[in-house]
């Protein structure tokens, strides 16, 4: 959570809860984990596990991208 805030203070993401936060970001890494762990021999519930970090990743940054407005030409944070 502490990076969170930091990446935030600077501007570089934007979040209500770090403490959720941190917990959104990291719960699909752990799950992934463990399925792994439970199912990795079955060849049918096998997990590209680069794809789906990439994917989460990319997702992650689209939604803790920070909210701007329009105002008289200007770009501003919300």
């Amino acid at each position: 959570a502490r990076v969170l805030e930091q990446a935030k203070a600077a501007g570089e993401i934007d979040f209500d809860d770090a403490q959720l936060t941190a917990r959104l970001v990291m719960a699909p890494i752990a799950l992934s984990g463990m399925w792994q762990a439970l199912f990795g021999k079955d060849k049918d519930a096998a997990v590209d596990l680069e794809t789906l970090f990439r994917m989460h990743a990319d997702n992650m940054r689209r939604a803790l991208q920070p909210r701007r407005v329009r105002c008289t030409g200007q770009t501003l944070l919300a």
